[in-house]
């Protein structure tokens, strides 16, 4: 027996349903996005440092 949308046994809440796995997608691409820009700062940064210790000198 499924729920009246077709999506699976009624009374299983494990079961993963398409808007369940596009949310889910959607927090992984977002989490990613993070990622990628603390990398992109991490390296501007270093390269800043890199940059003000070489002038230092």
């Amino acid at each position: 027996m499924t729920d009246d949308e077709g999506n699976g046994p009624i009374g299983n809440p494990g079961y993963v349903t398409k808007d369940l796995c596009g949310a889910q997608r959607a927090t992984i691409d977002a989490k990613l996005a993070g990622l990628r820009n603390q990398i992109i700062g991490a390296i501007a940064l270093s390269t800043a440092i890199m940059l003000l210790a070489s002038y230092l000198k």
